[in-house]
């Protein structure tokens, strides 16, 4: 490059170098955006919440058993005495018992069979949930197509002619702005698809199965994210070297 800043030109040679430098940044970049596209299978079902089991027996129900089996013991203690023979003073209290409780009994059964009713999820919880799946699948269908774009794009670029200087120009630039678009891609759009399916895999309000088709969202999300820095150093190479060639090769004559 310094040889034909110094003429003004770029020779045959550099044009093939920096034209090889592009097919392969093509190829890296178009490898990146397909793993960045989520499979459909992911979020092909809503991401069902966490649904309550049916409401403890508390001391109402208690009271009612209890009540329940005292005025069956005096009524059965009563008939068992005006059998036998016992005294008015014995019957009149046991069935008095028996009465008491029956009537105690009946309150609380009453109470036990009408429970209040309550949601099959917390309105609050459901509202979150639905925040966050909304924004997820708004996040994914956002990253997706752009990518799909740029995914066309990158494909063009690999089946374009090289064979003069205005097209190795041309493509130069579609391809520095190819990286530019990958940048926005991986570094934000689908950062942000990844900070999203971390927060839903860690959401007690979504089902175990829910909980983990976010996490394994988030795994892949985060794996792209890491082969997007492990070879960003070498796309950022080529970007300097199709620039500085940009500034020797598109300058007016």
């Amino acid at each position: 490059m310094c040889s034909a800043s110094a003429r003004g030109d770029v020779d045959s040679s550099e044009r093939a170098a920096i034209v090889e430098q592009i097919r392969l940044g093509v190829h890296v970049l178009g490898a990146v955006i397909q793993a960045s596209v989520v499979a459909d299978s992911v979020l092909a079902r809503p991401l069902a919440t966490v649904r309550p089991g049916p409401p403890a027996r508390g001391w109402a129900y208690r009271a009612f058993k209890a009540t329940g089996v005292i005025s069956a013991v005096a009524g059965l203690a009563h008939l068992v005495s005006t059998w036998s023979g016992a005294s008015p003073q014995t019957r009149s209290v046991l069935g008095y018992v028996g009465g008491s409780a029956a009537g105690v009994s009946g309150i609380f059964n009453r109470l036990a069979a009408q429970p209040p009713s309550r949601p099959a999820t917390d309105p609050i919880d459901r509202i979150n949930t639905l925040d966050l799946e909304t924004d997820l699948r708004n996040s994914i269908h956002e990253t997706e197509l752009a990518a799909g774009l740029l995914w066309v794009e990158l494909r063009s670029m690999a089946l374009d002619s090289c064979a003069t200087d205005e097209q190795v120009v041309w493509l130069a630039r579609r391809y520095a702005n190819a990286l530019q678009g990958t940048s926005v891609i991986i570094d934000s759009r689908m950062a942000t698809s990844l900070t999203i399916a971390r927060s839903c895999a860690e959401c007690p309000a979504f089902e175990a199965e829910s909980r983990a088709r976010c996490g394994a969202l988030a795994s892949h999300l985060d794996a792209v994210s890491a082969v997007w820095r492990k070879r960003q150093w070498l796309l950022e190479r080529s970007k300097r070297n199709t620039l500085d060639y940009l500034v020797l090769a598109d300058r007016p004559w």
